[in-house]
């Protein structure tokens, strides 16, 4: 409960950012390479605030969730004639084939890689949304005039 709570503070924050960037009461900049949002009023204070607390909560969930593993009851075991193994354990082999992707921005400059061509090609499309996002907001000043 603790999770959606914050999830939903980081969705509230986010929409009153993007709010506030269309309003103009967030603004957009570039320290060297870094983006940097700022503002200056209820709005820009109050999404901060949201997104602060959404990461902050996200954070403790682990730790101040009272979850322990003995709250459910595990199925009976039964023993299944191949050494002795457990039948529980050998239905829930499935194999899985793991794959994995990255992004590593340092700058404009986009490092991809992943295990097979479909991943690659997918953080591929995350890395040029990224970047067009980072270019329209550096643009966007200019474009206002």
């Amino acid at each position: 409960m603790l999770r959606r709570f914050a999830y939903l503070l980081l969705l509230l924050g986010g929409g009153l950012f993007v709010y506030g960037l269309l309003t103009g009461e967030v603004r957009f900049a570039l320290l060297l390479i870094f983006p940097v949002f700022y503002g200056s009023g209820v709005i820009s204070g109050l999404a901060f605030t949201l997104i602060f607390l959404g990461f902050v909560l996200l954070f403790l969930e682990p730790f101040l969730s009272h979850k322990t593993s003995f709250d459910t009851k595990s199925p009976p075991i039964t023993y299944s004639s191949e050494k002795n193994i457990p039948q529980i354990y050998r239905e829930k082999e499935v194999k899985t084939e793991k794959k994995y992707g990255g992004l590593i921005l340092i700058g404009p400059i986009p490092i991809v890689f992943g295990s097979d061509r479909d991943t690659v090609l997918v953080v591929v499309l995350i890395a040029l949304l990224i970047l067009a996002f980072i270019v329209f907001f550096f643009a966007l000043p200019f474009i206002q005039g």
